[in-house]
This record gives C-alpha cells, structure tokens and sequence, in this order.
C-alpha cells in the first residue's frame, strides 16, 4: 500500500486549520449572540421581538452575522464609510483571488509535464479559491466580532489566509 506522506501532511494541517476557524468561529458567535442581546438598539424592542432576534441570532452563527453586517453598511448615513468598506473587501478578495492562483500554479508546477492540462488547474484554483475565500470569511467574522475594529479586520484576515496557503503550498 501506498502512502503519500505530502498528502497526509497537507490534508492533517486542513483538517488543524479547519478546527482552529470551527473553534474561533464558536467564540465570536458566542459573543456576538450576548452583544447583541445586551444592545441598546434590541432593547427597545418588544420582549417576543428581541427574543425572536437572538433566537435567529443564535441558530444562524455566519449568516446571522453576515446579514447584520449588511444592514449595517446600507445604514451607512452615506457619508462614504459604506462605501470605503465596499472598496476595502473588494480588494481583499481580488488579492485572495490572486494569492488562489499563484497557489494553484505553483502545485501545477509540481505535476509531471505530461500530466499538467487546463482542467486539473481550474479545479485546483477553484479549490484552493473557495477554501480560502470561506476561511476569509469566517476569519473576518472571528476578527470583527473580537477586535471590533472595522478598518483592520479585512487586511488582518486577509493577512491570515495569505499564511494559510503559504502553509498549505509551502
């Protein structure tokens, strides 16, 4: 039988990376199911109404937080912070995008010349592109319900994706 040890070592650190956003995603979404059930906004609400929120809040962790998120940047008060943001995420997603690409490139290179086609680096890029685009996502969740500063949290979780595909490239 034959084992590759690449591969395990590869998929053992997914596997680490992918309990570490579970574990951190669980964290925030405890603390951001208590902010909002202490928020000065939800207490002006009927009792049924804000039980009713924390309640969807807390059965829907990432999309509750999400959907919150974009309530937020629609009630930007237009005074161009909505805007800013929209700019900023956009960025960062272009540059994962990119880092997916270099990432698929190089495991590409890897391959012996005569097995490297188009459609093995489609997937590998469409792969490694929605892998890190989720891990993006929960860990700006993670950092925007943690460290609460808005400008930061898009560059420090593109700055911890860009170290999880030199891991999982390198």
């Amino acid at each position: 039988m034959f084992l590759n040890a690449d591969g395990i070592r590869v998929m053992l650190l997914v596997i680490n990376i992918g309990l570490v956003l579970i574990a951190g995603v669980l964290v925030a979404h405890i603390v951001w199911v208590v902010r909002l059930a202490r928020s000065p906004a939800l207490a002006r609400r009927s009792g049924p109404m804000r039980a009713g929120v924390v309640a969807a809040a807390l059965v829907t962790p990432v999309i509750g937080f999400y959907a919150s998120e974009l309530l937020m940047l629609r009630r930007g008060h237009g005074n161009g912070r909505s805007a800013a943001a929209i700019r900023v995420l956009a960025v960062v997603v272009g540059l994962t995008l990119v880092l997916a690409a270099i990432g698929a490139a190089l495991v590409k290179s890897r391959y012996v010349p005569g097995s490297r086609n188009w459609r093995h680096a489609v997937r590998g890029f469409t792969g490694q592109a929605g892998f890190l685009l989720l891990a993006e996502a929960l860990l700006f969740m993670v950092v925007r319900v943690l460290v609460a500063e808005q400008r930061a949290a898009p560059w420090i979780a593109f700055a911890a994706t860009a170290a999880i595909l030199v891991f999982l490239v390198g």
